[in-house]
């Protein structure tokens, strides 16, 4: 699930150690001196309260206060720079633009795959979305987006069934996609005219 994020922004996450904080440490300080410094800022000029209009307005006066603390010297005289500078001169260039469309924040469920080789999405009204027919009785992982339900196999993650997503309380609530039918469910599917010859 943690992949569907990186995924989208082409990142690759790693964990930690167990027991070695140093891994990490840098990171968690950097945060809490940007943090500590810039909160100190903007209470010292305002007498403690910091005031704005809407979160554009904070959020215009928090970048002002982020650029100046990046544009600062480093503490450590010997690195005679910046973390601009720094980050400039060491990373910029290995940025990738960002995906053409944003992230859109999902919901994630585990469900059981019925017997009928489709999962229930009781939140929408108890509609049905079909998987291949060796998924029956077998947990899979659903991404519920707003226009989408994909489903995804537990074992490796496959993509195994996408539909578009329904929200009708009313008429058809199973939602069988050909490629996971089986035969008996194409033919009760056919008109009477494919019959008759």
């Amino acid at each position: 699930m943690l992949d569907d994020i990186t995924g989208h922004y082409g990142m690759e996450c790693w964990s930690c150690g167990p027991g070695k904080p140093i891994q990490k440490n840098r990171v968690e300080a950097s945060v809490n001196m940007s943090q500590t410094w810039v909160q100190g800022q903007l209470e010292l000029e305002s007498w403690g309260n910091i005031y704005a209009d809407d979160l554009a307005a904070l959020n215009k006066i928090l970048l002002k206060k982020v650029d100046a603390i990046n544009l600062r010297p480093f503490a450590d005289k010997s690195l005679q720079t910046s973390r601009i500078k720094k980050f400039l001169d060491e990373e910029f260039s290995l940025l990738v633009p960002l995906p053409s469309y944003p992230y859109e924040i999902c919901e994630w469920k585990i469900l059981m795959v019925d017997k009928s080789h489709c999962v229930r999405i009781s939140q929408d009204g108890g509609h049905r979305y079909s998987v291949p027919i060796d998924f029956i009785h077998k947990p899979v992982f659903v991404r519920l987006s707003r226009e989408e339900v994909q489903i995804y196999s537990t074992a490796d993650n496959k993509l195994i069934g996408r539909h578009v997503r329904h929200y009708s309380l009313k008429g058809e609530k199973t939602h069988l996609l050909e490629e996971h039918m089986t035969q008996a469910e194409k033919d009760r599917r056919r008109s009477p005219e494919y019959f008759i010859v």
